[in-house]
């Protein structure tokens, strides 16, 4: 039987901090492999270059967030230096545990974004938080 795609958790750590509270997020997009290949007297191959993958993360806006508070302390260094993140993405089942997963390494912050704000709806507040990295290996 078939895993469902909504339960499940993000833990993130950013150089040797763990986010351990920060594992719920509404949406995670950007779980792929790729590679890429070309071609050569009509013989596929491996080409040197590879291209790197955006990893999009998207939750409400909190506040009291070890995540957030390293993302707002990499926002005063954005264009100098880059914090490297390892990320371990889980299918969990209804007891927590986990059932299969990916683990992401070498992943850099590389974007944040708001949801449009709206003051004639309820709507909850949206952060979306994007990673690029090169490599993921399927748990």
């Amino acid at each position: 039987m078939p895993f469902v795609n909504y339960r499940f958790k993000a833990f993130i750590e950013t150089g040797s901090l763990q986010h351990a509270f920060d594992v719920r997020f509404k949406s995670i997009s950007g779980l792929k492999i790729s590679r890429q290949l070309g071609m050569t007297d009509n013989c596929i191959h491996l080409t040197s270059s590879s291209s790197p993958s955006t990893l999009t993360l998207q939750r409400g806006v909190i506040l009291g967030s070890s995540l957030r508070d390293v993302h707002l302390l990499e926002t005063t260094f954005w264009d100098n230096r880059l914090l490297q993140s390892q990320i371990i993405i889980t299918l969990i089942n209804n007891s927590d545990l986990p059932l299969t997963g990916w683990k992401i390494k070498d992943a850099y912050f590389s974007g944040w974004e708001w949801g449009t704000l709206d003051g004639s709806s309820s709507d909850v507040a949206f952060e979306t938080m994007t990673y690029t990295y090169n490599s993921i290996q399927p748990l």
